[in-house]
Order: structure tokens, then C-alpha cells, then sequence
């Protein structure tokens, strides 16, 4: 399945804000110090460079030392805070590097007098920190973030931007107050809801472990007039599962459980649309993450949760950006090459490249894609 570009195409700059800088974990001991410093840098070239490539204003030539040093420290220190992360958490040290990919791309852009390309850049990056973001439970949201950016600019911004950049700054609760009143609002089509909707479930779900909240605005919402048959069915099975599966939020995280929820998902039936099962998905994939992050557990089993993740994102991902579906899928296959679990990531991976590559068209896989392919075939078959 191909991630739609519809959700994300219109994107404002302001949703860039923190980036990975709150989405890293807290460092331990010496690396304390450091690791803030490296924040208040991230912070510090975020305030410029947001409201510059919002404005289309980072052309302006006597901004350029300001703009170079910031896009410079933006790609240092997502790489350095990426590799501290990836200690423990392979995934967050993707998402740093591709935070600091993002920034050396622009910064190169922008030394080519390309202003435009790299200002969308700097915007797009926010799918790193959105994504950070929503893997794991929330202590709490920052008290930091909500003084971060100017109230009355966050007031101007449309609904789904708006909760866009309060999740990214980990304003959790108000972004899901914020998506409440786009829901009830009878003006927007419910046919622009689907990405906010993912949203939406995502921080209830998977950040806040609270399935009792939406059951009372899904409920409102699905009676609405203007909901299609299908969609309509999609929410009463939403509001379904939230109940059902609501004793799995205190119980420890078991991998078993996660397979069975994955396999239930996938056997909907040949008719039913992939945002049925999203509840189902989005469980299982607070279950995977939860797993992973516990730690000390054979390289077979990491392999099926990774490949397990990616399944669920395939289903959940909803950005043209940043896809981190590939990414689980080659964890899974490099976590343990030659196993079941490795070689059924591989099948999966395969296809889905093939298939968002070629499509209808018939168009061969770019000769790069194609090698990297061939060396993950041969370590999920061992060879």
C-alpha cells in the first residue's frame, strides 16, 4: 500500500517545532549535561528557521550566516542525539537520522541558492518528530512546548495543523481537544477526517493509553449525516474494539498478544478497507513498541515483532514523507537473518516496493533499490 500524499500535502512551517529534541530520551548520567546542550541548540536554530521558511523569508540575504549555522547544528545534532537514542531504540536513531538527512538536504539546497526547495524541507522534517512522538505512553505532556510558539499564531492555524504542532511539542491533551472540535464541526466534509481521525486514535491509543475519551466523540460523529455507509461502519467498529480491548492497556506487553491482535486485523475479510482494523492495528502496535522497548529478548522473537510493526504500519502510516514501514521490515530481517520471521519481513518488503514502485506502469525497480534488495534476500535466506 502506498501512503497517501493527500493527508500531508499542505503543511505550514510552524509544525516543525522541537523536532527530535523532545521525542529523544532522557540521557543518563554525564551524558545529561550534554544531551540538554544539544537540545538548546536544536531549539535555538528551530526558532529562526521556523518562522523564516513559514514566512518565505529565508531568501533574505542578511539572514544567510544565521540560516547556514542553524541548518548546520540542526544536522549535527539529530545525528549525535540519533546515535544516543539508538542505544536502546533502533527506531528513534532512524528517525534522528532522518531528522538530520532532511537538514543536510536543505542546507545544501540552501548554499545552491535554492530557497524554496529547502524551506519545504525544513517543513516535511516534522514527520521525524510526529512519529517519535507517538510510539511510546506519555509521562505527561511539556510544559515547556506550550511557550515554544506564540499563542495567537497557533490560534490562526487550521484545525489539523494545529494539532499537528501540538503533538509534535507534546501538548497531547490539547491536540486532542483541538481534533475534538474539528469533528463536531457540521462545515468540513468528513471525507478531509481520516488522516485527523488517525490522529486522533493514534495519541489516544498509543500515547495516553486512554480508550475511554473517544468513545463519546466517535459516538458523535457517527451520527453525522453526511457519513458514508462504509465509514459510518469503520467508527461503530472503532467504538467496538476501544471497549473490547481496553483490558490490554494495564496488562504487561506480550508478544503473543500482539501476533493474535495483527492476525485478527488481517482477517477482516476480503471487502473490508484497511481503516476497519485500525483500533485492532494501533493496539498491537502499542503492544510491539511497549515489547521492544523492555529489552533482553531473543534476536527471533525481535525479528516477528519488527516484522509485526512494519505490518502495522503499512496499515497505519499515513505519510508520503517518511515511511517507516521499510525501516521496521529491514530490523526484522537484519535482527535475525536466515529465520522464518526474517524471510516472512522480506516477503512483505518485497512486495510492497515492487508494487509502490512499479504499479500498473511496469517500470523497473531503480538499480540502487534493486541491489539493496538483493542483499536483504540474501540475509533472510542465510545465505
Amino acid at each position: 500500500m502506498v501512503p497517501s500524499a493527500s493527508r500531508r500535502a499542505l503543511r505550514t512551517g510552524w509544525v516543525l517545532a522541537l523536532l527530535a529534541g523532545l521525542g529523544a530520551p532522557a540521557a543518563r548520567g554525564a551524558d545529561d549535561a550534554q544531551t540538554r546542550a544539544q537540545m538548546r541548540e536544536l531549539f535555538a536554530a528551530m526558532q529562526l528557521l521556523l518562522p523564516l521558511s513559514a514566512d518565505g523569508d529565508l531568501a533574505a540575504p542578511d539572514e544567510r550566516a544565521r540560516v547556514t549555522r542553524a541548518l548546520e547544528a540542526l544536522a549535527s545534532h539529530a545525528e549525535l542525539l540519533a546515535a544516543h537514542a539508538g542505544e536502546s531504540d533502533p527506531a528513534r536513531r532512524y528517525l534522528g537520522r532522518s531528522l538530520a538527512s532532511d537538514a543536510r538536504n536543505a542546507l545544501e539546497r540552501y548554499r545552491e541558492g535554492r530557497t524554496d526547495s529547502a524551506a519545504f524541507l525544513i517543513q516535511q522534517a516534522t514527520e521525524n518528530c510526529i512519529a517519535c512522538h507517538g510510539k511510546l505512553r506519555s509521562p505527561g505532556d511539556s510544559p515547556v512546548a506550550t511557550h515554544f510558539v506564540d499563542a495567537g499564531v497557533l490560534a490562526k492555524l487550521p484545525p489539523e495543523e494545529r494539532a499537528r504542532l501540538q503533538i509534535a511539542t507534546r501538548q497531547f491533551d490539547a491536540a486532542m481537544t483541538t481534533l475534538e472540535g474539528l469533528f463536531a464541526e457540521p462545515s468540513v466534509h468528513p471525507s478531509t477526517m481520516l488522516g485527523p481521525l488517525t490522529d486522533y486514535l493514534t495519541v489516544a491509543v498509543r500515547v495516553k493509553g486512554d480508550y475511554d475519551r473517544p468513545l463519546p466523540v466517535l459516538e458523535r460523529f457517527a451520527k453525522r449525516q453526511d457519513l458514508w455507509l462504509q465509514l459510518r461502519a469503520d467508527v461503530e467498529q472503532w467504538m467496538r474494539d476501544l471497549r473490547e480491548l481496553r483490558p490490554l492497556r494495564d496488562e504487561v506487553p506480550s508478544l503473543a498478544t500482539a501476533r493474535r491482535l495483527v492476525e485478527e486485523a488481517r482477517s477482516g475479510g476480503p471487502f473490508a478497507p484497511d481503516e476497519r482494523s485500525l483500533v485492532r492495528t494501533l493496539v498491537a502496535s502499542s503492544i510491539l513498541h511497549r515489547w521492544l522497548a523492555g529489552g533482553g529478548h531473543p534476536a527471533a522473537e525481535q525479528s516477528e515483532a519488527w516484522g509485526l510493526l512494519g505490518a502495522c504500519e503499512l496499515r497505519t502510516g499515513d505519510t508520503f514523507w517518511l515511511s517507516q514501514a521499510e525501516f521496521y521490515l529491514e530490523t526484522a530481517i537484519r535482527s535475525a537473518p536466515g529465520s522464518t520471521p526474517a524471510r516472512r519481513a522480506y516477503e512483505l518488503l518485497e512486495a510492497e516496493t515492487i508494487e509502490s514502485y512499479t504499479g500498473a506502469a511496469g517500470a523497473d525497480l531503480p538499480p540502487a533499490l534493486a541491489a539493496h534488495l538483493a542483499e536483504l534476500r540474501k540475509l533472510a535466506e542465510g545465505r
